[in-house]
């Protein structure tokens, strides 16, 4: 099941399932290159059908754990469930010029388009853009949404704009100085009430400072 890519890397099939991709019955094998936090997986869907096969490369994914300790097993329990998970986001798009891709879909919509802009964002070697970019990508898609509401009157306007403001905010307040895609969407999931402490505790700090200021003089 080893087998020699070049730069002498050396790739694992970990796992193998019939799978349903955009309405056809495929099987799915998912190779592993490098047991790591910043690995690299190759997916393969087959038609036995046509004999097509279409093929997506995931990189910067953790794979800690992913290659099974002997020859010839496929993975078991936790792991093998969470490539079930991500293949379920397999769809076959056809591209510009008539060609058919394998994409790996996100659970969302729009956390599908946000992972597509995400990737467009320069990264370093472990797949992660600069604070800034990260920022400037969140604010543009706020400046996409309010040009596209405008005009449109409907109270769940108030909310997408309030919860993209959470995520701005959150996001301006806890990112490191580099970000992978995976600690981008934490800030996706920012509950509503979250930035409205991390507020309090800036505003208690900065009341404390001025107490201090004031007692010095």
């Amino acid at each position: 099941r080893g087998k020699k890519r070049k730069n002498n890397m050396v790739s694992v099939i970990v796992f193998r399932k019939g799978i349903k991709v955009s309405k056809r019955r495929m099987i799915v094998s998912v190779e592993c290159f490098n047991e790591s936090v910043n690995g690299t997986l190759r997916i393969t869907a087959y038609d036995p059908g046509s004999s097509e096969a279409f093929e997506a490369v995931v990189q910067h994914r953790d794979t800690r754990g992913m290659i099974p300790p002997a020859e010839g097993v496929y993975l078991k329990g936790e792991k093998d469930k969470e490539l079930v998970d991500m293949c379920k986001g397999l769809q076959l798009v056809k591209g510009e010029h008539g060609d058919t891709n394998l994409i790996l879909f996100e659970k969302n919509e729009w956390l599908t388009k946000l992972r597509m802009a995400f990737d467009a964002l320069p990264k370093d070697f472990t797949g992660r853009a600069s604070r800034g970019n990260v920022l400037d990508l969140l604010r543009d898609t706020k400046k996409s949404i309010v040009e596209f509401l405008a005009g449109m009157h409907d109270p769940m306007n108030e909310y997408v704009m309030g919860y993209l403001d959470r995520v701005i905010c959150f996001a301006e307040v806890n990112a490191w100085p580099m970000v992978s895609f995976d600690e981008f969407k934490v800030f996706l999931d920012v509950p509503e009430g979250m930035v409205k402490e991390v507020g309090k505790e800036e505003e208690k700090m900065s009341e404390e400072k001025e107490k201090d200021a004031e007692e010095e003089k």
